[in-house]
């Protein structure tokens, strides 16, 4: 559903996820071998560490894969935002540092489809998400998409917008159940 909204192109923006720093030299990351890898990818961006295996990666990667957007976990950000080495990245620079809990970026079932809303959703205006755990009145957009939320197992994404529907269209993805038509 997710991916069905993300514009189509050619060049599309690159993202890795960071679950910790573990050095000044690597880190665990989201790699292609990785359920999370694979998330960025459905949401509409390349993996930084698409060829990279095992959840390892050297931070010199990081530096020279130059990132448009870096998702990490909770209490992450600060440390990424706050280091002299990674002042220089484009995910930095211009602010696209978002934290979401390591627990949904691994998380299988319907807390996968509100991982990859909260990840499209930072990067694609056009798409907006709905935090689960907000009340049904507020409605989260693309600043403030990934936040670090648990979200319940019991909620995905869905869209009431038919499939001839454009991608560049405003239409929410919400959070509400999934449900089988009769």
């Amino acid at each position: 559903e997710v991916s069905r909204l993300v514009p189509e192109q050619e060049n599309k923006p690159t993202a890795c996820y960071l679950y910790s720093l573990t050095d000044a030299e690597t880190a665990r990351a989201a790699t292609g071998d990785m359920l999370a890898g694979k998330l960025i990818e459905y949401a509409g961006m390349t993996n930084n560490f698409s060829d990279s295996t095992d959840g390892t990666v050297k931070l010199e990667s990081l530096i020279f894969g130059n990132p448009d957007y870096i998702f990490c976990n909770t209490g992450l950000k600060a440390q990424i935002t706050g280091n002299s080495a990674y002042a220089e990245l484009n995910a930095v620079k211009n602010n696209h540092v978002y934290e979401i809990e390591a627990s949904a970026m691994n998380r299988q079932g319907h807390t996968l489809f509100d991982t990859v809303a909260r990840l499209a959703s930072a990067v694609y205006p056009e798409i907006e998400y709905s935090d689960p755990n907000a009340s049904t009145s507020q409605s989260s957009t693309t600043s403030s998409a990934p936040q670090n939320s648990s979200a319940p197992a019991s909620s995905a994404p869905s869209s009431s917008t038919p499939a001839s529907s454009t991608p560049s269209s405003s239409t929410p993805v919400s959070s509400a159940p999934y449900s089988r038509p009769n």
